[in-house]
């Protein structure tokens, strides 16, 4: 398992478009439970999704609202689920936390939820953090930005 962190000031650090673009829109095979969000849309519709506690949608309706409109994230846990793992499984477990999870922080680094295979974490506005079971998604993601800091390399000098 490998993260990493992209922040403030590297290029398209919150844009969650280009984000996902740098994970070769691997979006689009999973379903996403989108969890702990504070996020800025301007249009009401969109704006009213991410009022609940939580979101499950497929990679398609994701890609979707944010072709519609790409709003900043504040703060966001987006966990990616293969096709086949049902809602009433995630909803057994805590939902993933973007602020006070420690895997971020320790070596050791894990994802929240234990059944997501990706996770994506827009955190206070100044960073954004891909963890994943797939190196090689993590690998594409530091293709993308090579800017972005391996999180194990990161933690240590905490």
């Amino acid at each position: 398992m490998k993260g990493v962190v992209l922040h403030e000031g590297k290029r398209y650090f919150m844009d969650l478009l280009e984000i996902i673009k740098a994970i070769n829109n691997k979006n689009l095979d999973y379903n996403w439970f989108i969890t702990d969000t504070e996020c800025y849309p301007e249009n009401d519709d969109i704006d009213t999704i991410f009022l609940k506690k939580y979101n499950w949608m497929s990679g398609r309706q994701l890609q979707a609202i944010l072709n519609v409109e790409n709003f900043k994230w504040e703060w966001a846990v987006l966990s990616a689920f293969k096709k086949d793992v049902e809602l009433k499984e995630i909803l057994e477990y805590e939902f993933p936390c973007a602020d006070v999870y420690p895997g971020f922080w320790d070596n050791g680094i894990s994802l929240q939820h234990p059944l997501a295979d990706i996770e994506i974490i827009p955190w206070n506005g100044s960073a954004t953090f891909v963890i994943s079971k797939d190196d090689a998604i993590v690998d594409e993601f530091i293709e993308y930005f090579p800017e972005c800091e391996d999180l194990e390399s990161y933690n240590k000098r905490l």
